[in-house]
């Protein structure tokens, strides 16, 4: 299995909240210290010259991208990295799904697809997708359009077996 040594999902969470507080611009130490995942080595985190040069045009171009998309809508530089902020906060969470989290939970479901039956399984897949969507605009009723299909329909080893499989969303946060 391979996992990632650094995050470009925890930069893009992180980044708002260093503009937005007033700085100007990281140091490519700091920048590499919020990149950084679990996997990542002392020589992964080793600063070459070449990952300086990286870090530092990363943001410059991050910048005019924010700078030409806030001209767009006419609102204040504050006012737009506040949005930004917001939303990057939700989309970029640290319990998001990889790759190796779907195989994982796969598995799980595999193992109890007997017991649990095809009903059961959508019920919770639907609530787990739920947990999972990441759209600042999501609307639940466009995947839950039943009623019933709600966190409080699932029974106990159901409701167990979604805790699990958000366990196994957190332990594989850096998994590719």
């Amino acid at each position: 299995m391979a996992n990632a040594v650094f995050s470009l999902r925890d930069l893009w969470r992180e980044l708002p909240n260093y503009y937005f507080s007033g700085k100007k611009i990281l140091t490519p130490e700091e920048m590499i210290n919020i990149l950084k995942s679990s996997y990542a080595t002392p020589k992964d985190l080793v600063l070459t010259s070449k990952k300086k040069q990286y870090c530092l045009q990363l943001q410059k171009w991050y910048k005019k991208i924010i700078r030409e998309t806030q001209k767009k809508t006419k609102s204040s530089f504050p006012e737009f990295l506040f949005k930004i902020l917001s939303r990057t906060a939700k989309i970029n969470r640290y319990d998001r799904v990889t790759g190796d989290s779907v195989i994982y939970i796969s598995h799980e479901i595999m193992k109890r697809r007997k017991k649990l039956g095809p009903d059961k399984i959508e019920i919770l897949l639907k609530n787990f997708l739920e947990y999972q969507n990441f759209n600042v605009d999501f609307e639940s009723s466009k995947i839950l359009p039943h009623p019933s299909w709600t966190w409080k329909k699932l029974n106990a080893d159901s409701s167990a077996l979604l805790d699990k499989f958000k366990k196994i969303v957190k332990n594989n946060s850096y998994g590719i």
